[in-house]
């Protein structure tokens, strides 16, 4: 971390940023801890508690109830003063994003990064995002966003659709 801060809160650097990412990370045995999907303000969502010997992670998925390419899978670290930090935010297709950073305007799914930049520049630590065409669907997301986030299965059943959280 940096030892700079940003309305009381620390800032994250990018190479500590890089270990949460590169660190093992665990879904946790579904039959002995079940996750539920919930419905609110027309989303479907679900967040699921990683095990991880060094930090604090979780991933979260949210989806449009009636807009299905609509979607968010998300990396969140919480820090020792319960600071939460979207660390990664992959997105379906919800329409366009225009980089604060850049200007660029970006159509289709995109990846969200948290950036020192952004932390110390913009109101959205992950401002920042990079068209993708690695995934379309909300399956596919997270079947690319485990793999680039170090995150497997305890009990070595391989999940991805969001009603297989329940």
């Amino acid at each position: 971390m940096v030892t700079d801060s940003i309305k009381g809160r620390p800032i994250l650097d990018d190479e500590f940023v890089d270990k949460i990412i590169k660190a093992k990370k665990f879904i946790p045995n579904i039959k002995k801890d079940p996750f539920k999907t919930t419905e609110k303000n027309g989303n479907n969502r679900a967040s699921i508690y990683l095990i991880c010997d060094q930090y604090d992670v979780r991933m979260d998925i949210r989806q449009t109830a009636d807009d299905f390419l609509d979607f968010s899978v998300l990396l969140i670290f919480t820090d020792n003063h319960n600071h939460n930090y979207i660390l990664r935010r992959y997105n379906g297709d919800h329409g366009s994003h225009t980089d604060p950073i850049t200007g660029e305007k970006i159509w289709g799914p995109h990846i969200h990064k948290i950036s020192e930049e952004c932390q110390r520049t913009i109101h959205k630590d992950e401002g920042h995002a990079d068209a993708t065409d690695d995934y379309k669907t909300l399956n596919q997301a997270i079947d690319v966003f485990m793999a680039d986030m170090n995150i497997c299965h305890k009990d070595g059943i391989y999940r991805t659709r969001l009603t297989d959280f329940e």
